[in-house]
């Protein structure tokens, strides 16, 4: 994928909110025990007013100290959105008002920036990028984290969670897929939520979660998580261009 497939793609895409008004995954063995703050301190939840007065729960990841990175159709048609720091959305660290929302204009992907005001609250960081020659070859496992809902025990969303997937498709180009263990995938609220992979003792951010496919066994939570691949040449370049526009 070349950096100028995106180019022309930027221009009149922002939208603005003025006023503060997905996916839950979990490994069974992590139920019950904190996320490591390795993962937590990169991650945010929204929580999202849109028309019609429908409520939504979205994740995202922190890219800078006012930008937020979150999956597109989460924030399509919003009356007014809050960002919140804490892996507990109804017990939150801090919250802060989304000021403006920067969607990709790329039809093949899937993630906005979002902006926001008042910094990080301590113990947030702005997550590191895998290395653009790091493959994620078929069988690699992956941590997904997000706020969404369980398919094991049924928990409604709203609660930081993780669980290690695996890489099983990997040719798309925008799309990467990761295969569920024990029902531990994405499910409702999880959309946008960060992927990790681990080199060297040391955790990278590579996707965000796009989708959950679902199959004739009607999975609550579908059969796999669809993954967009945020440390590719191409999207990397888009990545500067658009944070370089949401600050406009």
């Amino acid at each position: 994928m070349q950096a100028g497939i995106f180019a022309g793609w930027i221009g009149a895409l922002a939208v603005s909110f003025n006023s503060p008004s997905s996916f839950a995954v979990s490994n069974p063995s992590f139920e019950g025990r904190a996320v490591p703050s390795a993962v937590a301190s990169h991650m945010v939840g929204f929580r999202i007013l849109k028309q019609r007065g429908k409520a939504v729960t979205c994740s995202g990841v922190l890219l800078a100290s006012d930008i937020a990175i979150t999956a597109k159709h989460c924030m399509v048609d919003v009356v007014a959105a809050e960002l919140v720091f804490g892996t507990d959305l109804d017990a939150p660290v801090r919250t802060a008002v989304v000021k403006r929302v920067v969607p990709a204009g790329h039809p093949g992907v899937d993630f906005s920036f979002v902006t926001f005001d008042g910094g990080l609250p301590k113990g947030f960081r702005p997550v590191e990028i895998l290395p653009v020659n790091s493959a994620l070859p078929l069988g690699d496992s992956s941590i997904i984290a997000g706020y969404g809902r369980t398919a094991t025990r049924n928990h409604d969303n709203g609660i930081l969670r993780v669980a290690t997937l695996t890489v099983i498709d990997n040719e798309d180009g925008f799309f990467v897929g990761l295969g569920h263990v024990n029902g531990a995938n994405a499910c409702e609220g999880d959309s946008g939520g960060a992927v990790f992979a681990k080199r060297k003792r040391k955790i990278y951010y590579w996707g965000t979660i796009s989708a959950k496919p679902t199959d004739d066994r009607g999975l609550p939570c579908g059969d796999h998580t669809l993954v967009m691949d945020m440390h590719t040449d191409g999207v990397r370049q888009y990545l500067k261009e658009l944070s370089a526009y949401s600050r406009r």
